[in-house]
């Protein structure tokens, strides 16, 4: 038989001062977390929210970050933002094996050189991009699909200017990327 229940909690200003990752370097941040979720346990619903404002890895500052996720009739919906890298994701996931999803990724005129992502490449420049995709997450790669757009690119690799007049389309699925 399932079991009924009901959650409420919330953290506002929440700080993390004293984090430290296996690497040694500490991690910085204030978190908003609020979350109401009810129902049963095998058919619940439930809602959540995280803000975490002034992350700081290292030395690396990231910003704000949230997250938000709303679960009903075994599907979460969930979306995502990185205000200072331009960048918001998102998707609808099945809570169930194989987790049928759905995504899309949109980055708006990305600065590279902001992104927390150390490149060993001499790359620079600014990108607008999306990435749209589905399929069930157990076995993305066999059986996943996606598609990317490049709207803009302006970039600088080894002080070679890479530029594109229009679209730069992309796609992947049964194993190929076209």
């Amino acid at each position: 038989k399932a079991k009924t229940y009901t959650l409420d909690a919330k953290s506002d200003n929440l700080r993390l001062t004293s984090l430290t990752l296996p690497d040694g370097r500490p991690v910085r941040a204030e978190l908003n977390v609020n979350a109401q979720s009810q129902g049963t346990t095998e058919n619940p619903t439930a809602d959540l929210s995280v803000r975490v404002d002034n992350v700081q890895v290292g030395t690396d500052k990231f910003g704000a970050l949230s997250l938000t996720t709303h679960l009903e009739n075994q599907q979460a919906r969930v979306e995502a933002t990185a205000p200072a890298f331009n960048l918001a994701a998102t998707g609808n996931v099945g809570v169930k094996e194989p987790y049928p999803a759905t995504f899309e990724v949109k980055a708006s005129d990305v600065d590279l050189t902001n992104l927390p992502v150390k490149i060993n490449q001499p790359v620079t420049g600014r990108v607008t991009a999306t990435v749209r995709g589905s399929g069930p997450l157990t076995n993305f790669l066999d059986n996943g699909q996606a598609t990317a757009e490049i709207a803009a690119l302006d970039l600088r690799y080894k002080d070679q200017p890479v530029q594109s007049d229009g679209p730069i389309l992309a796609s992947y699925a049964n194993q190929m990327l076209k």
